[in-house]
């Protein structure tokens, strides 16, 4: 995946506006975005071809984004939405969590 797959102003589900890319790591990239409320998130979007197939449960769903769903505790970032997304003939998953602001550690 090259640096920054999703242009500014790009729309994810026509509800999720690219505002700016964040960073690349080995197989996915991550935005902030804005809803169409004017909500800011935090975007994470999964190269599916660069994942192994130990990231995906018996029905091919992303452990990442499963897990994320399911949990309900004050100290993990706060799921949102889910989905998939063919960009230029290429499938990637997207991730859509609460945005902080802030230095990372």
């Amino acid at each position: 995946m090259q640096s920054n797959t999703l242009p500014k102003k790009f729309l994810i589900k026509d509800k999720y506006e690219v505002l700016f890319f964040i960073k690349q790591g080995a197989y996915a990239q991550s935005y902030r975005v804005r809803d169409n409320n004017g909500k800011l998130y935090f975007l994470k979007l999964f190269n599916i071809s660069k994942l192994h197939r130990t990231s995906f449960d018996n029905e091919g769903n992303l452990l990442e984004i499963r897990f994320l769903k399911l949990s309900k505790h004050p100290n993990i970032v706060k799921y949102f939405d889910s989905g998939e997304i063919i960009i230029e003939q290429q499938k990637f998953a997207f991730l859509v969590l609460k945005f902080f602001t802030g230095e990372t550690y």
